[in-house]
């Protein structure tokens, strides 16, 4: 009898270029921890309930960060914009490209 191999869902997507695109678009190009803006390039995923918990890559559990950010998060759940300096913040609201959720 065969039998099929566990499914893990704690996998990178196989698009994961189209993925980054989407998650950027959708988080106006501003980091998620530090609220800079950031380029599609300078993009990183960043797992919202991190891997070690059993996140996984979806779009609903990820956000687009720098890559310094996503460094400095490592498996810990972090609050959005927990990096942000308030007056970047303000301005980006102000400016209308954040929207608090």
């Amino acid at each position: 009898m065969n039998v099929p191999a566990p499914v893990s869902h704690n996998h990178k997507p196989q698009n994961r270029k189209r993925m980054k695109r989407q998650v950027w678009e959708r988080d106006r190009g501003i980091c998620q921890l530090c609220a800079r803006e950031i380029r599609p390039w300078q993009t990183s995923l960043d797992r919202v309930v991190p891997g070690a918990q059993g996140g996984r890559y979806a779009l609903g559990n990820v956000q687009a960060t720098c890559r310094p950010c996503n460094a400095r998060k490592g498996d810990a759940a972090v609050p959005r914009f927990a990096y942000a300096p308030l007056d970047r913040l303000a301005r980006l609201l102000a400016e209308g490209k954040v929207i608090m959720k």
